[in-house]
């Protein structure tokens, strides 16, 4: 899936996206309302957290992030699970912020909060 706008999607189910891009000027904000969803690569162009944001419904308890490349975005699922797999020897980078029930890491995993998330406003 190519994101080149500002895009909503609202997935009722269980999603399962293999490969997201998000293009550098472009945004996705994805909202699951199923069990689960397996997320294999999210590409963001821009490197800028606030470009993806994942929010899991009330019934959504399990997300599955998978892949050992880098992950920039925000995750806002507190009724769920949140499971990051994959790395291997590798590092798994996360930029962003997450906020879940709990927060399960296999394998080796640097978290960086992205500080421009916490801008009110344009950036300077």
């Amino acid at each position: 899936m190519a994101i080149t706008g500002r895009a909503t999607l609202y997935v009722s189910g269980s999603a399962q996206p293999y490969t997201i891009v998000i293009l550098r000027e472009a945004s996705l904000d994805l909202y699951v309302g199923g069990a689960s969803a397996a997320i294999s690569s999210v590409v963001n162009e821009s490197r800028n957290a606030a470009a993806f944001a994942y929010y899991g419904l009330p019934g959504n308890t399990n997300i599955s992030v998978q892949g050992n490349v880098s992950f920039e975005g925000t995750i806002y699922a507190p009724a769920a699970s949140v499971a990051f797999g994959g790395g291997g020897n590798d590092e798994i980078r996360f930029f962003g912020a997450i906020i879940g029930r709990n927060i399960t890491v296999n394998g080796k995993m640097g978290m960086h909060y992205d500080e421009r998330l916490g801008v009110a406003g344009p950036e300077l």
